[in-house]
């Protein structure tokens, strides 16, 4: 595999064949602008890395997609991040940063700590469609997605795009963005079954954040569904005075601790006041969690309104916001009903025009993230990924 990775050029294709592959997956090598390098399983998700004491992979070049591996951490391996973007704060002579790379189609499972890591100035990086699951069994550091450098703003993280992902039986926050990030897009995934460190046999004193925590600045979280899961502190945690925006998530049977179905970061502020506008958390519906309050919020440098199933002047109290307004919130369908009371109750600002579903509202906005009386929504853009170009260089690999 080493051997082929090093061979490989603009517009080439490198096919892994059925098998297990004892050794991280690194990608020196990649292409240009129209012509990138794939690296890709013959067949989704039957060619395995498997490293139970190493990483697992590292994208160390630009215009690169790897698509449809599985990667299998044995749950002690896939230690400083699994699948890593970049070098993160690793030693390797290569040219940074590290842009235009497509994660799709990979599985991530059993790592000692985070899945898939962007953390080293990386920009324009797209993940999608992947399955991440039962991750963090040897470090408290069980995220998802762990995006953005905690210290240095030159590691700064920018124009990142996750959706379409499915992550569950995680132990720290299914996404989180740090201090240096930005136009970082987290949308269109689920997160379920998030579960504390204790559960598989860690530190029981370890708590853990929120399910999706926003730090940095400018980023957003919308169409997600998050359910089942063990959040410490709450669903979401945001950094305030950030202009992050948390629009058209479902949130829905929190585990205990969760203290709060939002929570404010309340420590070390990351801006000075009035570098950027409020964090807005609006259009969202929460229901049945542990807790429906806000936590530690200060409504100058954050704004939380319009949301479902939230105990705050200007949302839809929990105690109205029974089953009996959905149309089956027993199996996730939380589309509302006739005579519900989220309808028509959104009529000043902030609030998204285009609900859950991608209906456009029509007069005053319904509370929540689905619009009852909504505008059908024009049909969904092609999202089929683009035929290689022809005359291709395949390296095929297996292996033995």
């Amino acid at each position: 595999m080493v051997t082929a990775l090093d061979m490989v050029a603009p517009g080439d294709e490198v096919v892994l064949l059925d098998g297990v592959y004892n050794q991280a997956l690194m990608i020196y090598k990649g292409g240009v602008e129209g012509a990138p390098v794939v690296i890709r399983a013959a067949n989704t998700h039957q060619a395995i890395i498997r490293t139970p004491y190493d990483r697992l992979a590292r994208v160390l070049a630009s215009y690169v997609t790897v698509r449809g591996i599985q990667f299998d951490g044995a749950q002690t391996g896939g230690n400083r991040g699994a699948v890593r973007v970049g070098p993160g704060d690793e030693v390797y002579n290569v040219a940074r940063p590290i842009h235009h790379v497509i994660l799709e189609n990979l599985w991530v499972h059993h790592t000692r700590a985070a899945a898939i890591c962007i953390t080293s100035g990386e920009h324009d990086v797209i993940v999608r469609d992947c399955l991440v699951e039962n991750i963090g069994y040897y470090e408290f550091w069980g995220e998802g997605f762990y995006l953005g450098h905690k210290t240095d703003p030159s590691q700064t993280i920018y124009n990142i795009d996750i959706y379409g992902n499915t992550v569950r039986g995680f132990t720290e926050n299914g996404a989180e963005c740090k201090k240096f990030s930005r136009n970082v897009s987290i949308h269109h995934n689920r997160f379920y079954n998030q579960v504390l460190w204790a559960d598989y046999g860690g530190d029981p004193a370890r708590g853990n954040d929120g399910t999706i925590t926003l730090d940095g600045h400018s980023n957003s979280a919308y169409n997600n569904t998050l359910y089942n899961n063990k959040c410490g502190m709450a669903a979401f945690v945001i950094e305030p005075e950030a202009g992050h925006k948390v629009y058209n998530n479902i949130i829905y049977d929190g585990v205990a601790p969760g203290s709060n179905a939002i929570r404010m970061k309340n420590w070390s502020k990351s801006w000075p006041s009035g570098q950027y506008p409020s964090s807005q958390v609006y259009s969202n519906t929460f229901y049945n969690l542990v807790d429906h309050t806000v936590g530690t919020l200060d409504p100058s440098i954050m704004v939380v309104k319009n949301n479902v199933g939230i105990n705050l002047e200007g949302n839809l109290e929990n105690v109205v916001c029974t089953g009996q307004i959905f149309t089956d919130c027993d199996n996730g369908d939380f589309r509302l009903v006739a005579g519900s009371n989220p309808i028509d109750k959104a009529n000043s600002a902030p609030y998204s025009t285009v609900d859950f579903d991608g209906k456009v509202a029509v007069g005053t906005r319904d509370a929540g993230a689905f619009e009852f009386n909504g505008a059908t929504p024009p049909p969904p853009p092609d999202t089929t990924p683009p035929r290689p170009p022809e005359g291709l260089k395949v390296t095929k690999i297996t292996a033995n």
